[in-house]
């Protein structure tokens, strides 16, 4: 029995190591970082259209007034920053309506996951209860575990590889923590939920339902692939396994653009 349990700690060790090294996938500048805005503003419109509430955030999370900036997230990624510092990124508050959950759009976000590893996702909601625990924090905070929405965005003129989608999979993978992971994540502290916030060492606050099974996790969430270009037959067969919309040929005025923010709006209005 000793052996045994020395086993299965060596294997889990070894499976956090793993995840943590799994290919980072470098951050976005220039018009990286336009294609993520151009995308975000798009859902924003359609949410907008579709009678939802949306209003701009300052760094803060205060609503923008008329007239002044909406900061776009510039060189590499980090988690939620505190209110406290001078300046920082915007995002965007939504809601369906007055009584509704409330979140956030971010852009450029890192995540925590059960490895500890931090990922970062290029569109993402976080519930807005867990932003404000965040800002109001005296360093950086990360959102701990799989965002409802996390979109990666590809503004590249190469086709995607199979890295490229493994690279995905890993980090949801990794952000994915179920009810049998509050046994030995984060020293067995871990309440049930799916979505979890504060610092590493801080309090946790719950946000959504248990998960049981790592396919019930990927049914649940969105997933999203958005490239500019295409990807190759090879990352495409493994889209379906494990629940990841793929869109290409996304620019402005394309079809694949129009594809990707109706389908996420249809997926919003029936899932949040």
């Amino acid at each position: 029995m000793k052996n045994n349990s020395v086993t299965l700690a060596r294997i889990k060790t070894d499976l956090s190591n793993l995840i943590a090294a799994a290919p980072v996938l470098a951050h976005a500048n220039g018009a990286g970082r336009i294609f993520e805005l151009y995308l975000i503003m798009r859902l924003a419109r359609k949410l907008k259209a579709a009678n939802w509430i949306v209003e701009p955030l300052d760094h803060q999370g205060n609503q923008i007034a008329g007239g002044a900036s909406y900061v776009q997230r510039g060189g590499a990624p980090t988690g939620i920053l505190p209110s406290s510092l001078p300046k920082g990124p915007s995002s965007i508050r939504i809601r369906r309506d007055k009584r509704s959950q409330a979140y956030e759009i971010f852009n450029g976000v890192q995540f925590m996951g059960r490895s500890k590893a931090l990922h970062e996702i290029d569109i993402s909601l976080v519930p807005v209860n867990i932003a404000v625990t965040l800002r109001a924090g005296t360093i950086e905070g990360y959102p701990v575990g799989r965002p409802r929405l996390g979109v990666e965005c590809k503004d590249v003129g190469n086709n995607g590889t199979s890295d490229e989608m493994r690279s995905v999979i890993a980090r949801m993978y990794d952000l994915t923590f179920l009810n049998v992971h509050r046994k030995y994540v984060f020293g067995g502290m871990l309440p049930s939920g799916s979505i979890f916030s504060g610092a590493p060492s801080g309090p946790w606050a719950a946000h959504g339902k248990s998960a049981i099974t790592f396919l019930h996790e990927n049914q649940r969430s969105l997933c999203a692939l958005v490239r500019r270009t295409g990807i190759t037959a090879g990352a495409y067969k493994m889209t379906g396994l494990f629940h990841v919309r793929t869109y290409i040929d996304v620019d402005r005025g394309t079809q694949g653009a129009k594809d990707f923010i109706d389908d996420t709006i249809a997926w919003m209005a029936m899932n949040l």
